[in-house]
């Protein structure tokens, strides 16, 4: 912990105690800052274990601990609850990425979430959220106003299952596997067992199954005779339009469909979803043949022939590992960024390269041919590239921690603002630092203190910077310390997630790793 403070005195904002982020331009009007120093903090005592008997106000099951603070409503710990993951399991769980929802279980008796399975994720374009059944997709290319938020908001079009599966909410939908921005999820009912692999800017999703099961293909609405369909030695492909969407499905070469029936399909308590819970469905069996237990299904551009015709060329050639490696090029200042994708051709295909679509920022820096289609997404137009890899090109112009003095300030101003800080409050500004403040606020004020550190020390006033760095000691603290009978505004390590975690009663409280 020596010379931790030191630490936060060079980067731009403390927050959160657990991520580093910018908040705005600091401006240290003396030029360099010479803020230094060793500053010793009292080490953590512990282990920290929450009470025996948690209050009788606590829903129940939660997550390991509070993650939503509403009026009236706060949800604090109950039960220790594990990374969703499957058996085996080796990698570090990740709570900040796209897919966390399925890692992360949420509240399933509180009556406001009930996700189990996942929330939507939005890998784009596709968006995908796991439910009892399977997995649902949908794509949306409109925005809306819901309530104050202005969104592309979810819709499912397609579900993807297998015959019969029907898997707890104690069981859930599991995270198998990870990568850079991929993820492989399961499930698993004790009979049946279905894998599904989606990845940030894949049109496709992939699919696998037990030798035993049978695929089901639900559809929102009957989309009636496919306006596509392919059946050769490499693919049995269909292109169907459900509510005005294109996709491609793609099964093994031999497969067949069973005719439309009514499937009931209960997923009560899931806001905006259409039709309503308890709704009969149609839907389609999917025989394939003997070892042939995989299919993919993919959102289609457009409604031509040809264009199902390529994206089927591509269809099974299933995402096993993403990586992106970068390489500063300081001739240039330009930062070359490679993404990787191994593929692993299934059945008779011998095809290992992919479509990703780019985001604009992507598309715009590098050279990798674009094909002629796109995609919409809430963050504007995604092109599509053929192949393996790309390459992304962007200037790096270097970040400043705090602008250089120009002389345009008024020094005596400025200490005056100082001061006026360090005399005000001395008592409540300190206190506040540590006591009845979510992690948010009280990273929120830290911040506040390492600007004024920086600005204590520039303007001279040696006994306003030697104050604020006390602050910053005491908070910093309280916060690793676990005394006994202590219950919240602390950080301990969660040997489940591997992660230091925050044991306080507020919002926010999803782990979140180093």
């Amino acid at each position: 912990m020596n010379r931790f403070i030191k630490y936060l005195l060079h980067i731009p904002a403390f927050v959160c105690l657990v991520c580093i982020s910018s908040h705005g331009q600091e401006v240290w009007p003396g030029g360099t800052s010479s803020v230094g120093g060793s500053y010793n903090l009292t080490f953590p005592t512990g282990p920290f274990t929450y009470p025996a008997n948690p209050p009788s106000t606590l829903c129940g099951p939660v997550p390991a601990v509070n993650h939503y603070q509403r009026p009236g409503h706060n949800y604090f710990r109950s039960a220790v609850e594990s990374p969703k993951v499957v058996s085996g399991f080796s990698q570090l769980p990740q709570t900040n990425d796209w897919w966390s929802s399925a890692i992360w279980n949420y509240e399933t008796t509180c009556n406001w979430v009930n996700a189990p399975y996942s929330f939507w994720m939005y890998p784009h374009p596709l968006q995908v959220a796991g439910t009892r059944y399977g997995l649902k997709v949908g794509y949306e290319t409109t925005p809306a106003v819901v309530w104050n938020t202005y969104i592309y908001q979810s819709e499912p079009h397609l579900y993807i299952g297998l015959n019969g599966m029907d898997v707890p909410a104690s069981q859930g939908m599991r995270v198998k596997s990870y990568s850079d921005w991929a993820a492989t999820f399961q499930w698993d009912d004790g009979t049946r067992v279905m894998e599904a692999t989606s990845a940030h800017g894949s049109p496709y999703v992939y699919f696998t199954k037990n030798a035993s099961s049978s695929f089901t293909i639900r559809y929102q609405v009957n989309p009636g005779a496919a306006f596509a369909t392919i059946n050769n030695s490499s693919v049995h492909a269909l292109g169907v339009n459900i509510l005005g969407k294109y996709y491609g499905i793609f099964l093994p070469p031999g497969s067949t469909l069973s005719s439309y029936y009514g499937l009931t399909y209960n997923e009560a308590n899931v806001p905006a979803e259409v039709p309503t819970a308890n709704a009969t469905r149609d839907a389609r069996t999917v025989s394939t043949p003997l070892g042939h237990n995989y299919m993919s299904i993919c959102i289609l551009p457009d409604n031509n022939p040809a264009t199902l015709a390529y994206y089927a060329q591509f269809a099974f050639a299933f995402i096993t590992d993403t990586k992106v490696s970068w390489n500063y090029q300081s001739a240039n200042s330009s930062m070359a960024s490679t993404f990787t994708i191994t593929t692993s051709p299934q059945g008779t295909s011998t095809e290992t390269k992919t479509l990703t679509a780019l985001y604009r920022h992507q598309w715009l820096n590098t050279s990798a041919p674009m094909s002629p289609y796109s995609y919409v997404s809430s963050r504007g137009q995604m092109k599509v590239t053929e192949g393996s890899s790309f390459t992304t090109n962007i200037k790096q112009y270097g970040l400043l921690s705090g602008l250089p003095n120009v002389g345009t300030h008024n020094k005596a101003t400025l200490y005056a603002y100082v001061d006026a800080i360090h005399n005000d409050n001395v008592g409540n500004v300190a206190h506040h630092m540590n006591h009845f403040a979510t992690m948010y606020d009280v990273g929120v004020k830290m911040e506040r203190m390492v600007n004024l550190i920086h600005l204590a020390d520039a303007v001279g006033h040696a006994n306003a910077k030697s104050r604020f760095i006390g602050y910053l000691k005491t908070a910093l603290e309280y916060w690793l310390r676990s005394p006994a009978g202590k219950s919240n505004q602390m950080l301990w390590y969660d040997p489940l997630w591997r992660t230091l975690v925050r044991g306080s009663r507020s919002k926010l409280t999803i782990p979140v790793r180093f």
